[in-house]
């Protein structure tokens, strides 16, 4: 069964927190080259490494979820796209990719050296490193936005990480427009309606319930507590630009030039 609390599921996830995700990798499929062969680390269920297949030559992407990965096989069947069941800490694809896109997953790595050091190894001299993650200056808190975090970041700490690895980074920010704005407001009083219900289930009857069946049902009435105003959204509501500070939800980098052993 897939891990629903980490992972954004086509069909099942709210459209809020689709198009927000989606939007990076549309952003990135952007700036792909001709001839691009692409890495996905973390690629989830494997909807980012499909939009990136609609432009690059190829695609491979790799996570540690069996069920992840399969859901993204079933789903997702075109020639240059290819998924694969991999420990991004592990790593030991022999092909070189021109980029390596990792979107939502630093900040769940003990050791994130690790990890950029084996980006080095898959990526071509002249190729680039794309990663993302939540800033925690827009958060205004010191703990952890989510137990699943090991580190969570702001702009300039981002920066100094990937800058021991790559000599040119760019971070910038992913913004939500007014609209998109009103509906997370409107998301996080559904979230509140939620938690009523789970709290008022006392005899745990919910647990009973496969997880799929409660996400497709929480969709359904969730549109009664405040997910209305979400269905009009698109990419265009998460824009990418310049970092500015506290206003930026998402950190996003391009890295180049890696600093080779």
């Amino acid at each position: 069964m897939i891990d629903f609390d980490e992972r954004a599921v086509p069909g099942l996830t709210s459209n809020f927190l689709m198009r927000e995700a989606q939007s990076r990798y549309l952003w990135v499929k952007d700036r792909l080259r001709s001839g691009s062969i692409v890495l996905d680390a973390a690629t989830g269920t494997g909807y980012g490494a499909n939009m990136l297949s609609s432009k690059a030559d190829k695609v491979l992407g790799v996570d540690i979820s069996k069920d992840a990965v399969a859901f993204a096989q079933k789903k997702y069947k075109k020639k240059g796209l290819e998924f694969k069941v991999l420990d991004v800490n592990k790593m030991s694809v022999k092909d070189k990719f021109t980029d390596v896109v990792a979107f939502e997953m630093i900040e769940h790595l003990d050791n994130p050296g690790k990890f950029l050091k084996n980006v080095l190894k898959v990526l071509e001299p002249n190729g680039y490193f794309y990663v993302s993650t939540p800033n925690t200056e827009r958060l205004g808190h010191k703990e952890l936005q989510s137990p699943f975090h090991v580190k969570e970041y702001n702009g300039e700490e981002l920066y100094r990480l990937l800058s021991k690895y790559f000599k040119n980074v760019k971070v910038y920010g992913q913004y939500q427009s007014k609209r998109a704005t009103k509906a997370y407001s409107d998301f996080l009083q559904s979230q509140k309606v939620r938690q009523g219900m789970v709290d008022s289930d006392r005899f745990g009857i919910r647990k009973l319930i496969p997880r799929e069946l409660k996400e497709i049902a929480w969709k359904l009435v969730g549109a009664l507590f405040g997910r209305a105003s979400q269905s009009g959204l698109d990419e265009s509501d998460f824009k990418i630009g310049r970092l500015i500070g506290k206003k930026a939800h998402y950190l996003i980098a391009i890295c180049k030039n890696p600093k080779l052993a």
